[in-house]
């Protein structure tokens, strides 16, 4: 690790012992372009995305202004009006911006959102979340200028969905071709629809839709496998490719919970132990909860039969110790 700690040399290396170099440092770290990656929502490790990133960084057209790079804008513009309208069923006219990740994303709906209703006068402005929504919602708001008093968390539902009732209770009482310079907080954006429009017209829609399918199908396989394991309990059927389960506990105790959690810490690790798969954790109602997110597109059903296998496995260890 001190190696590469260290400032860079006054004169060039070799190309290839810096690759291995580079190797190194990659092997060092978890493979989350995997099979057995089922922990978070990595990035994709799809070569055909990754050679259109090569190709766009080595150019290095600016994307803030569509005159500057007129076709390369206009690639963009189409893969987000289609992403608008086909996809996400939009009307059309539908447009947008394509971000560095979720959370800028966020960070940008936000800001738009309080442009819109709330103008220059931020002092009223309040934004309702629940213990679920994601930790980037409190976060955009703050940057977006939202008051922290005025960041509300409001009940959910059973299933952790946002509690209508409560959250209106509570309001009750409180053409062309466009720039995207001025869309989201990055002046100079590049170009970042040629990441998804070469894998899309390389490979199709269709390829796309057919891993979709094929992970929601793995998600609730895994739902239907662990739910029929006795010593553990799934609160929950997933929406989407995120299934969570826990150690169930010996009764409806306080003392039992504890030790129930206390038990799937120790079912994380001897799961991950296995280096086959790896998966992470959540805290749900209280309790120490794990997940598998079934997400890169090179999971398929025998590395979700071994995971499941593997979770089986400890958990009767676990439960039999």
């Amino acid at each position: 690790m001190e190696s590469f700690l260290a400032p860079p040399p006054a004169r060039g290396g070799d190309l290839k012992a810096l690759l291995a170099r580079l190797d190194q440092a990659a092997n060092c770290a978890l493979e989350t372009a995997g099979p057995g990656h089922l922990a978070y929502i990595p990035g994709s490790g799809l070569y055909s995305a990754a050679l259109a990133e090569f190709y766009n960084r080595a150019l290095n057209r600016y994307g803030g202004l569509a005159s500057v790079a007129p076709a390369l804008a206009a690639l963009e513009e189409s893969l987000i009006r289609w992403m608008a309208h086909d996809v996400c069923g939009l009307p059309k006219g539908s447009g947008g911006l394509l971000t560095s990740g979720g959370s800028m994303a966020t960070f940008s709906a936000t800001v738009a959102a309080r442009h819109d209703r709330l103008g220059e006068d931020l002092a009223g402005g309040t934004v309702y979340t629940t213990a679920f929504a994601h930790h980037s919602v409190a976060k955009a708001a703050r940057l977006a200028g939202i008051r922290s008093a005025h960041i509300r968390t409001v009940p959910h539902t059973p299933d952790l969905r946002m509690d209508p009732g409560s959250y209106l209770q509570d309001m009750e009482a409180a053409g062309s071709v466009p720039d995207s310079g001025h869309l989201g907080p990055e002046l100079t954006h590049e170009i970042r629809g040629l990441r998804a429009w070469l894998p899309l017209h390389l490979h199709g829609v269709d390829a796309f839709r057919d891993a979709l399918d094929e992970k929601l199908d793995l998600a609730e396989h895994v739902h239907e496998v662990l739910s029929g394991v006795a010593e553990l309990e799934v609160p929950q059927r997933p929406d989407l490719s995120t299934v969570i389960f826990r150690v169930r506990p010996a009764d409806g105790g306080p003392a039992a919970a504890e030790r129930a959690d206390e038990a799937s810490r120790r079912l994380l690790e001897r799961i991950n132990g296995h280096r086959r798969v790896v998966l992470s954790s959540t805290v749900v109602g209280g309790r120490y909860t794990l997940r598998v997110c079934v997400v890169s597109h090179r999971t398929h059903h025998d590395r979700i039969a071994e995971a499941l296998q593997i979770i089986t496995a400890e958990a009767r260890n676990i439960a039999a110790a």
